[in-house]
């Protein structure tokens, strides 16, 4: 018999009331951190088209003889960004008589320093993250129930590391969730103890293949259970993998 693994999205959030989602306005470094590629991209190209579009208003705004060769919204736009970038192609500049001007390039440097420390930390992190890592490790597609030498009916599934990089310190996790909230809104989890856990572990540190095995015996919750039940009642089969990089970060992969 056969269960075959279903991934879900994630958890789906309704009827929360709008000041509550202020909280990701709150921590944009996480909320940056966690945005799909294109919306990043997005706002990566956005953060900095607003702060040139942004300062080429206040140049424009200048007395006109006060920055050489910027008369309309379009020169004043290449100002910023060549002021922003430090390019300097020596064809507009500011005059040293107009404090105005040069106080808002001053500006526009410190706040364009800022952005790019602040978007390359953003970027570096996403490059850096652990989940990426977190991909190479791969489960199979299906959790086999079957009978072993024994008699004893167990739950199965193969997990293996698609990269030569070794995982350090690995530690595997199997939980069972049942409904208990209406609605299924909340679950009970009991583990599930796994036969012959030390080999398999050692198997994932090698970098080797591992087969994790449940004995579905009288002091498991799957005793007496057919795979028709557990749907039935809507139970869940969670797994768990937790170890370190060769990087030293600290990677969690669920299942």
């Amino acid at each position: 018999m056969g269960a075959r693994h279903q991934q879900h999205a994630g958890i789906h959030r309704f009827g929360v009331p709008l000041k509550n989602t202020l909280v990701y306005y709150g921590d944009v470094f996480h909320t940056l951190l966690h945005l799909p590629i294109h919306r990043f991209v997005a706002i990566f190209f956005s953060i900095y088209i607003a702060e040139y579009c942004l300062f080429a208003l206040l140049y424009l705004w200048q007395p006109d003889d006060c920055i050489e060769g910027v008369r309309h919204f379009a020169n004043a736009l290449w100002f910023s960004v060549q002021t922003a970038s430090t390019i300097g192609y020596g064809k507009m500049a500011p005059s040293q008589h107009c404090p105005g001007a040069n106080s808002v390039v001053m500006v526009q440097a410190i706040t364009s320093s800022l952005v790019d420390y602040c978007m390359m930390g953003v970027v570096f992190a996403r490059f850096s993250s652990p989940s990426k890592r977190a991909l190479s490790m791969r489960f199979s597609d299906s959790a086999c129930i079957h009978r072993g030498p024994d008699g004893l009916w167990r739950l199965s599934f193969r997990l293996a590391n698609m990269r030569k990089h070794l995982l350090m310190q690995p530690n595997v996790q199997v939980l069972l969730g049942v409904p208990d909230g209406p609605g299924r809104s909340s679950f009970a989890f009991e583990e599930l103890k796994l036969e012959g856990l030390l080999s398999s572990l050692t198997n994932i540190k090698l970098g080797l293949a591992a087969t994790l095995t449940h004995v579905i015996d009288a002091g498991s919750p799957l005793w007496r259970l057919s795979v028709a039940d557990m749907a039935a009642c809507g139970m869940e089969l969670l797994v768990f993998l937790d170890g370190v990089d060769s990087t030293s970060s600290t990677i969690q992969v669920g299942w």
